[in-house]
């Protein structure tokens, strides 16, 4: 988010109430969108992006209107 738009945040995940939707869960970007003058699932898509990459993280997904669902390797 920092590289993107020139913010720096804490992001906090959660464990999903229904576990089809992966590991962990994001809605930082619903929390960042206004400020940022972006929809949701734009902000989510950068973070999605940026998730992908970290040690661990199997895939990161947007859904609905702009949450991060992460699947972590069971490694």
């Amino acid at each position: 988010l920092q590289e993107k738009f020139d913010i720096s945040t804490d992001v906090h995940f959660d464990v999903p109430v229904d576990s089809t939707k992966g590991d962990l869960t994001t809605s930082v970007a619903l929390q960042l969108a206004k400020k940022l003058g972006k929809s949701p699932r734009e902000v989510a898509a950068v973070l999605a992006d940026a998730v992908v990459g970290a040690e661990g993280v199997l895939k990161a997904e947007v859904a609905g209107a702009g949450y991060v669902n992460v699947t972590v390797t069971s490694e």
